[in-house]
């Protein structure tokens, strides 16, 4: 429709096809090939002009209708696209939610006040395409897919116990102790967990066993406050207890080996709204500032 439109409007196939920039020969086929398409002559040819019959005057009318609200619709996603509003959905962990990205929010509006959130918080896998996620956030490793995945930090893990359940069994000396205190397992099925640590370039792998295992990290957080046993836990979400002596760093000189990297993740796409994007380098840029 568009070839159409520029011959019409330049009165030839040579000024109509140099307009659109194809060349004439091209232009005058695909011409050839709508007239019969739609089955009637758009254009009366003469050795000296071109002009539109009555048919092609009435569709050049609706062409130019079409190319209008076509060029209109383009421009408006192409706006959409670069402004950072409109709603953004977001799935993430429960817990991580919690401690690293619902304080982040308001500055993040204060920049882009015309963004809304529509979150969920869940510590099971979504599919986000189906349900319509913008991003996702991810933590550990990620399975094979289409998705575009941008790192924004990593995270390790701490062990941790209440000063209550540590003056009461013990404060452990090194990472075999472990094996005799009640460990708090981050796990969906019953059994006997293996916590991997290091200590200096030494690897350190513990048997451990306890009263209780999850697989929500905030009931896991609970459970090691009340005095339940010894937990290891993300440092996001233990370094405020920590902090303000509700839990105990248990094997100080002991580390996570194999910190959790933390994705966000969203739908691969030729155009992804400048919403998405200011979103993830915004958390990147704030993830990164923080010790996670």
């Amino acid at each position: 429709m568009r070839v159409f439109l520029a011959v019409a409007e330049e009165n030839g196939f040579s000024a109509g096809a140099r307009r659109i920039g194809i060349p004439q020969s091209s232009a005058s086929r695909q011409i050839a090939n709508l007239e019969r398409r739609i089955g009637t002559k758009l254009f009366q040819r003469s050795t000296r002009r071109l002009n539109l019959t009555p048919s092609g005057e009435i569709f050049l009318e609706r062409v130019h209708a079409i190319i209008s609200e076509i060029d209109a619709a383009t421009a408006s996603l192409s706006t959409a696209n670069s402004e950072v509003a409109g709603l953004l959905r977001v799935s993430m962990p429960a817990a991580f939610g919690r401690c690293c990205v619902l304080p982040l929010l308001q500055k993040f509006r204060l920049q882009n006040p015309e963004v809304a959130f529509g979150l969920s918080m869940t510590d099971e896998v979504q599919d986000m395409v189906q349900l319509g996620f913008d991003v996702a956030i991810r933590i550990g490793a990620l399975p094979d897919s289409s998705m575009i995945a941008r790192r924004l930090t990593a995270s390790s893990s701490l062990l941790c116990a209440s000063p209550a359940y540590l003056d009461r069994r013990g404060r452990p000396a090194a990472a075999t102790d472990l094996s005799r205190h009640d460990c708090l397992q981050f796990r969906t099925t019953p059994g006997q967990n293996v916590w991997h640590l290091k200590r200096g370039d030494q690897a350190v792998n513990v048997k451990v066993s306890g009263p209780l295992y999850c697989d929500s990290g905030d009931t896991l957080l609970s459970a090691a406050e009340q005095g339940l046993g010894v937990a290891f836990l993300p440092r996001w979400l233990v370094q405020r207890p920590i902090d303000s002596g509700r839990l105990e760093v248990v094997l100080p000189d002991h580390e996570d080996p194999s910190p959790s990297a933390i994705h966000a993740l969203y739908p691969t796409r030729n155009f992804v709204p400048r919403k998405v994007t200011a979103f993830v380098d915004f958390l990147a840029e704030e993830l990164r500032r923080s010790d996670l």
